[in-house]
């Protein structure tokens, strides 16, 4: 697994190994995401690490289960010496709030979605999706987070595998994997949304990062119109839905179309290809 975890991919012209990428993508979203959907939901989780000063607009809308009880009393007791000529001596004045402060470990949900079609099985396309998931597996080990995987190909999208720590088992399912069949590449993305919003549902404070894996090469969907058209749709959908997507294109040829491109554009994800 050593060689496979720098495994190079090219980005704005530059090789750099897969995980550098998958790293460095993480800690863009992680503040943004996180804190976005912890202030949404009001989640407060993780363990007391000290406390705050609240701003006071915070004031105004933390709860008692918010305030840092044994701190508001320190600084109000500090601050009684300098206010006995007001008679203010013991009364807490809402300077005197401190709210708890939480540290919290931001967790993971990685959701591969790979192209498994004929076109794949071309120029060793899937003997690179199959190891680029292999390295970003052994790294989903390493920092303890789930990961999810959905084939598309044959006319067909599958959730190979929900969401699971198992990296044996998700190692399994990629082992094993064929090309075959048409590219129904829109369906496997309406797919990973599906599972990433519900997932999201349960797990609101989690990073849900969607790695699509594909050439671009859609020409099959159940759902009427252009195959590419729903393409370009459903990652507008990620978009709208705040669903972060790093594209990982395998089409490397100099006739190739741009989807991949496209699709990080529409997404406003990341887009990296397979280095040649």
């Amino acid at each position: 697994m050593q060689e496979e975890i720098f495994l190079p991919v090219e980005q704005s012209g530059r090789e750099r190994s897969i995980i550098e990428v998958l790293d460095e993508m993480m800690a863009s979203l992680e503040l943004p995401f996180a804190q976005k959907r912890a202030a949404q939901l009001k989640i407060k989780k993780g363990k007391h690490s000290g406390s705050v000063v609240p701003s006071e607009a915070e004031r105004k809308m933390c709860g008692l289960s918010d305030v840092d009880i044994p701190a508001t009393i320190r600084t109000c007791v500090e601050r009684g010496s300098h206010m006995e000529k007001d008679g203010l001596q013991g009364q807490i004045m809402p300077e005197d709030l401190r709210m708890k402060r939480y540290r919290n470990k931001k967790h993971s949900t990685v959701l591969f979605v790979v192209d498994a079609s004929r076109s794949q099985g071309a120029n060793k396309r899937l003997a690179f999706a199959k190891s680029a998931v292999m390295a970003m597996l052994e790294k989903a080990y390493c920092d303890r987070d789930r990961v999810g995987l959905i084939l598309f190909g044959d006319k067909h999208a599958t959730v190979k595998l929900p969401f699971t720590k198992s990296v044996d088992v998700a190692a399994e399912n990629m082992r094993g994997l064929k090309a075959k069949g048409n590219t129904p590449l829109a369906m496997g993305l309406r797919l990973a949304e599906q599972v990433q919003l519900t997932d999201r549902r349960k797990y609101p404070e989690d990073i849900h990062l969607t790695v699509l894996i594909t050439d671009g090469k859609s020409n099959y969907d159940t759902e009427h119109g252009n195959p590419v058209k729903l393409v370009y749709q459903a990652a507008e959908d990620l978009r709208k839905n705040e669903l972060p997507l790093l594209v990982i294109d395998t089409e490397n040829s100099i006739f190739g179309m741009g989807i991949g491109v496209r699709i990080a554009e529409l997404a406003d994800g990341a887009y990296v290809k397979c280095a040649e």
